[in-house]
């Protein structure tokens, strides 16, 4: 599949038609009444910079750090973590917010690099553009990502989820299923 900003609503829309499960984040509650997620874990969010950027030697950001310059923060749908760091920024005159329209892709990734803006993103994203450096954040915030299936999943998905699912008690690990359960 398609996978960029533009594509990847309609294949949350349709899981269950094209795709049984997809593996990512849990970017935004507006897709919550088309697909389930079980809750395999959490990532952290970071900041990503060029690598020619005054920041990028920094071992950790903080808010603070972030005066003067601008943030890209994606805005693709509502998701609670995400408008939470983005009112703390608003708290800060000296951080200029810029609200990119979109979902996470490799062309947000590359204006960030070209703009030399800072980018709101995930651990998980921190190979993913050669010229960026991702700096964790001393954000106590994260993001959950699993397994995203359809509300209404086939029987063999089912299954499968009940394998996972015991297999994560076995472990001593909750069992965490969202948004739709």
């Amino acid at each position: 599949f398609e996978d960029n900003a533009h594509a990847l609503p309609a294949t949350y829309r349709t899981l269950g038609e094209r795709f049984d499960i997809l593996v990512g984040p849990f970017l935004t509650d507006c897709w919550k009444d088309y697909f389930q997620m079980l809750e395999l874990g959490r990532y952290r969010l970071c900041f990503a910079v060029s690598r020619n950027h005054r920041l990028a030697s920094r071992e950790r950001l903080s808010i603070k750090d972030l005066y003067g310059e601008t943030v890209a923060v994606v805005n693709g749908g509502k998701n609670t973590v995400i408008d939470e760091v983005r009112s703390e920024m608003k708290n800060h005159p000296k951080i200029r917010i810029k609200d990119v329209p979109r979902l996470f892709d490799l062309d947000v990734f590359n204006r960030c690099e070209e703009s030399n803006a800072v980018l709101l993103t995930l651990e998980t994203w921190a190979d993913v553009h050669p010229s960026l450096v991702t700096i964790p954040s001393d954000l106590q915030l994260t993001i959950p990502y699993g397994l995203l299936y359809p509300m209404h999943p086939s029987g063999e998905v089912s299954q499968f989820l009940g394998i996972i699912n015991e297999w994560r008690s076995s472990q001593g690990h909750s069992v965490i299923t969202r948004p739709g359960k």
